[in-house]
């Protein structure tokens, strides 16, 4: 059996244990459960936070707002280190069974900076990815999100809308191109 349920069966919770007002740190009387619950904690699955009375809401609801978008904000940077990490193990995979793109090594590299916290290293190799082969989105999609993560919002405006330019370019031709949009055949078809 796994620690973590034995360690739960050695330890059950209190059943018993008292609940309290979040605002004025009552305790609930035992013959009068509170009422009074964040609608919020239960949506996002926490524990709700209990209120004794209207009053305590409408005063603890600052901080416990607070406290909600402290705990969004976690989740949100966790997500984000996943997403990079999840990405750059994809990269190794395809630089791995690829060969030695030197594309692909650019990206990868860009990559490691930007999981380090180099965002100028990133965006270094990043930019010369994109010198090497203009075609493809991988390396603006990370510049733009190293530009994203560094607060300059107006170049990561510009990026992402070439990354939009250039997968909408594999989407419609199935191939890379050299930024016309081309038919299957290969006969352009606007530029």
């Amino acid at each position: 059996m796994d620690d973590f349920f034995l360690d739960a069966l050695k330890h059950p919770p209190d059943l018993k244990a008292k609940r309290v007002c979040c605002g004025c740190k009552k305790e609930e009387p035992a013959n009068k459960p509170f009422k009074l619950q964040c609608s919020r904690c239960k949506d996002e699955g926490f524990v709700p936070a209990l209120f004794c009375a209207k009053k305590c809401y409408k005063q603890a609801w600052p901080k416990h707002k607070e406290w909600h978008e402290t705990k969004e904000r976690e989740t949100r940077d966790v997500d984000a280190v996943h997403q990079s990490r999840l990405k750059l193990s994809i990269l190794e995979d395809i630089l791995e069974n690829q060969g030695s793109s030197e594309y692909y090594s650019l990206v990868v590299a860009g990559l490691r900076k930007m999981d380090s916290g180099d965002f100028a290293g990133a965006k270094k190799q990043l930019r010369k990815a994109q010198k090497l082969d203009t075609r493809r989105p991988e390396a603006f999609l990370n510049l733009a999100q190293c530009f994203y993560a560094s607060g300059m919002q107006q170049e990561f405006i510009s990026n992402i809308q070439e990354v939009i330019k250039r997968w909408a370019l594999v989407a419609l031709t199935g191939n890379y191109t050299d930024g016309r949009f081309v038919d299957l055949k290969g006969d352009e078809m606007w530029n």
